[in-house]
């Protein structure tokens, strides 16, 4: 059987093993890093927004020149 396991900072630890609290830290870590990873997805599609929204500037002001 195997043990379900995870890796922090190179030293890895059997889930079986923590206790409740390390598990709740556990839980909270991997809410975090999706909630991050959602962010920085959000973040870059308002970067490409902004672009677009630059394209279309420079595009109009270069007709009402």
């Amino acid at each position: 059987m195997s043990l379900e396991k995870i890796t922090i900072n190179d030293t890895e630890f059997v889930l079986d093993d923590m206790n409740e609290e390390a598990k709740a830290q556990l839980e909270a870590i991997v809410y975090t890093d999706a909630y991050i990873k959602n962010l920085r997805n959000r973040i870059s599609m308002a970067e490409t927004a902004k672009i677009a929204y630059l394209k279309a500037l420079k595009h109009l002001t270069k007709e009402d020149a």
